[in-house]
C-alpha cells in the first residue's frame, strides 16, 4: 500500500493495527519525509483554507506523527467531588495528532464518538444553529451598506481615489484607482485636501471577515466586532477604531505608525502582529503580541511589550498588566478553534453565544471549576454542548436560540 493511500486511511482512522504499525515505518524512513511533507499540506490546505498557510509548521506536525501516543483532550473542573478524578470531553484519535500543530482539530465520526443528546425544547432545529461563518456588513462613508457575505466577487464601489473590491478567497480589499496612492489624500479642485472618508465592517454574532486595509495592512475580525478606517491614510499616523476582538498583520511604515483605538485605550504599532480582544462583556482589553514591538496607552499609563507578552486593563483597573499568556489559547479564534485552557464556564458562555449567535442563560449556581479542552469551531453546537456534558457537571437545554446551562450531570430520563 503506498504511503498516500496510508496517509488518507491515517486521516479517516480506518487503519488496522498492522496498517499503522506499516504506517509509521515509512513515516520514520528519510526518504519519506519530502513525499510525506508534500502530502500533508495539500491535504491542510484542501481541508482546512481558512488558516494562513505560514501558520503551519510541518516539522512540528511530523513529530506529533510520528509520536505512538493518543493524545487526550479533558474538560476538568479546579474543584469537584471527584478531584482525583480527570474527565475527558473525549479522546482525540491517533489521527489528530497530525494537526495539533497546525491549530486543527480532527474529532472521530459520531457513529465511534457516541455523543449524548442535548435536551431540546427547540422550536428552531438544532441543525440550525451553525457555526460562524464568513460573513460582515460594509458601511460606506454616505451610509450605504452592502452585505458582503451576499455580494459578488470583484469590484463592489469606489470610495475617493480607492476602489473597493471583493477578492475570491472572500476578503475585502482597498485598491488604489488608476494613478491613486494608498496614503495620498484626496484633493479638491481647489487644491485643498478634501476630508477623509471613512468606512466600517462589522461582523454579526456568528460571522467572521477577513479585510486589508488601503496600505495593506490584513485584519481577520471575531464574531460580533467592527472596524472603523480611513479609506486613504494620510497624515502622521494610520488611526482605526475596533470594538470587539482583531487580529492585525500591520504592513511596516516608520513614518506614519499604526494607531489602534479602543474603549479609551490606543494600541500604538509599527509593523508587527498582534491579537486586540475588547468585547465590552469581557473583564478587561487584551493587547497580545506576536511579532514586533507595541506600546499600549491608557490615560498617563504607557508600557511596551515584547513578542510573546500580553498587556492587560482590566475593567475599573488602574494600570497595565503584562502576563505572558498561552500564545495557543489567545489565537485559537483565529484557527477555529475553542481552546479552554483554564477557563471557567461563564468565560467558555461568552465565546459560545458570539461563535454560534445565541443567548447564554444561567439557571441557578454557575457550575464551579475552571476547564480544559480543545474544540474544533466547525463542529454543531449540539456536539460542543455534548461535549462539555461529558464532565457531568454542567448541563445544557436549547430553547431556540437560548441555551440554559445548569451545574451539575444531566437529569436520568426514565
Amino acid at each position: 500500500m503506498t504511503l498516500e493511500a496510508l496517509l488518507r486511511k491515517y486521516l479517516d482512522d480506518e487503519l488496522s493495527p498492522d496498517e499503522l504499525r506499516l504506517f509509521r515505518e515509512l513515516a520514520l524512513q528519510k526518504e519519506s519525509r519530502a513525499e510525506l511533507d508534500r502530502l500533508l499540506a495539500l491535504w491542510i490546505d484542501r481541508e482546512f483554507p481558512f488558516p494562513r498557510q505560514e501558520d503551519i509548521d510541518i516539522d512540528t506536525i511530523y513529530l506529533e506523527l510520528t509520536q505512538n501516543k493518543d493524545i487526550p483532550v479533558g474538560v476538568q473542573p479546579a474543584e469537584s467531588p471527584r478531584s482525583g478524578r480527570r474527565f475527558f470531553l473525549f479522546s482525540l484519535s491517533a489521527a489528530a495528532c497530525v494537526l495539533l500543530a497546525a491549530g486543527i482539530f480532527l474529532f472521530r465520526r459520531p457513529s465511534r464518538l457516541a455523543m449524548p443528546s442535548i435536551a431540546s425544547t427547540a422550536v428552531l432545529p438544532a441543525a440550525a444553529i451553525t457555526p460562524a461563518g464568513s460573513k460582515a456588513v460594509l458601511t460606506l462613508a454616505g451610509g450605504q451598506r452592502i452585505v458582503l457575505d451576499s455580494a459578488a466577487d470583484g469590484y463592489l464601489t469606489s470610495q475617493g481615489a480607492m476602489r473597493v473590491i471583493k477578492l475570491g478567497s472572500g476578503q475585502l480589499a482597498y485598491q488604489p484607482a488608476k494613478g491613486g496612492s494608498p496614503s495620498a489624500s484626496i484633493s479638491s479642485p481647489a487644491g485643498a485636501p478634501d476630508p477623509l472618508l471613512y468606512n466600517e465592517i462589522a461582523t454579526p454574532r456568528g460571522g467572521f471577515y477577513q479585510l486589508i486595509l488601503p496600505d495593506g495592512s490584513k485584519v481577520w475580525l471575531d464574531a460580533a466586532s467592527s472596524l472603523r478606517f480611513p479609506t486613504t491614510f494620510s497624515g502622521a499616523q494610520r488611526l482605526v477604531e475596533l470594538r470587539g476582538e482583531a487580529y492585525f498583520d500591520i504592513a511596516p511604515n516608520k513614518d506614519q505608525p499604526f494607531m489602534i483605538s479602543t474603549q479609551g485605550v490606543t494600541v500604538q504599532v509599527l509593523g508587527t502582529e498582534l491579537n486586540l480582544m475588547a468585547y465590552q462583556d469581557e473583564d478587561a482589553i487584551r493587547t497580545t503580541l506576536v511579532s514586533g514591538s507595541v506600546r499600549v496607552i491608557r490615560g498617563n499609563d504607557l508600557r511596551q511589550i515584547q513578542p510573546g507578552e500580553q498587556a492587560s486593563w482590566l475593567q475599573g483597573g488602574k494600570a497595565w498588566q503584562v502576563s505572558t499568556p498561552d500564545m495557543r489559547q489567545v489565537l485559537a479564534w483565529k484557527r477555529l478553534e475553542f481552546r479552554f485552557e483554564g477557563l471557567s464556564m461563564d468565560a467558555i458562555m461568552r465565546q459560545i453565544g458570539r461563535w454560534y449567535d445565541v443567548d447564554i442563560t444561567f439557571r441557578g449556581a454557575q457550575p464551579a471549576g475552571e476547564f480544559n479542552g480543545v474544540i474544533s469551531r466547525k463542529k454543531t453546537v449540539t456536539d460542543l454542548l455534548a461535549a462539555l456534558e461529558e464532565t457531568d457537571i454542567v448541563h445544557f437545554t436549547l430553547e431556540g436560540r437560548r441555551v440554559i446551562v445548569e451545574a451539575g450531570p444531566k437529569p436520568s430520563i426514565h
